[in-house]
């Protein structure tokens, strides 16, 4: 799959104009799907990507079944007094847009299974090939970020966070900004 997403990249480094060429417009994620789409190895890295990621997801699901009562017991366990934990609003309500999506692919993501996090969780380490035990993919991901020309970051935006693993190793990178 790396080799595939060296080629893909390639691909789609070919379908744009050079660098020194490039406008604001160009770098836009519709204008980069647009690009993106019509190249067969990105559409053939994007279908085994996703066929790959479902059938982890279903395997990753069976294996709990096996242990889920052991788990939730673990989960009322954890919510015991005295325990620290996250009061929830009795009140709150997903917004739409989250309940009309599987993040990443899991099916029911964390609202519909009490297992989901424990299942984001192992699925990470899968789909990551092992090497995501305590977020090193997404800190690794994180660090290659390139930093502006004049080294200052002010402000910071992390859009779909999910877990906040790249929110909190972006945090330990960058400190200072808000």
């Amino acid at each position: 799959m790396q080799r595939l997403n060296r080629i893909a990249s390639r691909a789609l480094e070919a379908a744009f104009p050079p660098k020194g060429d490039r406008n604001e417009n160009d770098l836009k994620l519709a204008n980069l799907q647009n690009v993106a789409d019509p190249i067969p190895v990105i559409a053939i890295r994007n279908r085994i990507l996703s066929n790959t990621q479902g059938m982890s997801w279903n395997r990753i699901l069976e294996s709990y079944s096996t242990k889920r009562e052991e788990l939730e017991g673990e989960l009322t366990t954890s919510e015991s007094p005295g325990s620290s934990m996250l009061n929830w609003d009795p009140d709150f309500h997903y917004p739409r847009y989250y309940t009309l999506v599987e993040y990443h692919r899991q099916p029911g993501g964390y609202r519909h299974d009490d297992l989901g996090g424990y299942v984001y969780h192992d699925g990470t380490k899968v789909f990551h090939g092992g090497n995501n035990d305590r977020d090193e993919a997404m800190e690794a991901r994180i660090c290659e970020l390139p930093l502006p020309q004049d080294r200052i970051v002010n402000n910071l935006l992390d859009l779909a966070c999910s877990i906040e693993a790249g929110t909190v190793t972006v945090k330990r990178q960058w400190p200072e900004p808000r």
